[in-house]
């Protein structure tokens, strides 16, 4: 009988390879991700970079002894479409992971009568590219992006009927992004500068049909008006005694759009310097006139 006292044991284990996932994958501007790691070596420094234009560094963080980590990070501005995460292990070994950035945009208010004015600004988008932005499928003002896919524009709201409108921003390479906007009731004064005792007047549309429309002078009532069938109003009244210098013209009333109350604020300037008194010209006889005098008398107002 032979024994054989050598024994040979195998086993076969995988190395897994280094490797980052985002919580997320797509998001706009702005986003808030979760970088995970694993895999990487024990103890060992990772260096993480973000691609925007070049390389980013994130920074480095310190693996567990599970060879784990996780880090937070901001997405910054930048174009529209995927943008590369990497992660380097303490031996130069790499993995990778995209992140796709949405378009989107922000109105600096979400409601504003005809003839006010509204911006937008969007980021994410492509960038040194023309984006049109239009309201109810018109557009009404096209602004160009930064390098980085960002852009402000800024436009009357044109005279359209007050309701909810879609306001699209859209690039020349397609990317598109659509919110609600509010087009409320609206009102104007046909003058910004008169004198005591002149008329003025003042118009306004997209009031709830049949509602009172109040003109207030400086907190006084001046004048009220009916909003007709289409919620269009026109009122005339006449300047109070006040004094030289800027005063305050208010509308308020109801609007059509969603009922409710609805107040814009006019400047309104009262001339404070009198007219100059006038020159004789007539009668004269012989180049020499009458030796009556004319007397001015000026009353404050």
């Amino acid at each position: 009988e032979t024994t054989d006292s050598s024994l040979i044991i195998s086993a076969v284990f995988t190395v897994e390879e280094p490797a980052i996932t985002l919580n997320t994958e797509e998001g706009p501007v702005g986003t808030s991700v979760i970088i995970t790691g694993s895999y990487f070596y024990p103890g060992k420094k990772a260096t993480l970079y973000y691609y925007n234009k070049s390389n980013e560094s994130i920074g480095t963080v310190i693996a567990s002894s599970a060879g784990e980590f996780t880090q937070k990070f901001t997405i910054p501005a930048g174009a529209a479409g995927t943008h590369r995460f990497t992660a380097y292990d303490s031996y130069n070994n790499s993995t990778r992971v995209t992140f796709k950035i949405l378009p989107v945009i922000a109105l600096s208010t979400d409601a504003a009568a005809p003839g006010d004015t509204l911006t937008v600004r969007g980021t994410g988008f492509k960038d040194t590219s023309t984006v049109t932005v239009s309201l109810d499928n018109s557009a009404v003002t096209s602004a160009v992006t930064d390098d980085y896919g960002s852009f402000e524009a800024t436009f009357f709201i044109p005279e359209i009927n007050p309701q909810v409108y879609d306001l699209k921003a859209q690039d020349s390479s397609g990317n598109t992004k659509t919110t609600g906007f509010t087009v409320s009731a609206g009102s104007h004064i046909d003058d910004i500068i008169g004198s005591v005792g002149s008329p003025l007047t003042v118009r306004g549309s997209g009031f709830d049909p049949g509602s009172t429309v109040t003109i207030y002078y400086d907190g006084e009532p001046a004048a009220t008006a009916l909003a007709d069938n289409n919620g269009d109003f026109s009122v005339t009244f006449t300047v109070p005694a006040s004094s030289g210098g800027e005063h305050i013209i208010t509308v308020s009333g109801v609007s059509k759009a969603d009922g409710t109350p609805i107040t814009h604020d006019y400047p309104y300037a009262v001339e404070s310097v009198p007219p100059p008194a006038p020159a004789l010209l007539v009668p004269q006889h012989n180049g020499v006139t009458g030796a009556a005098n004319t007397y001015f008398q000026w009353q404050a107002v």
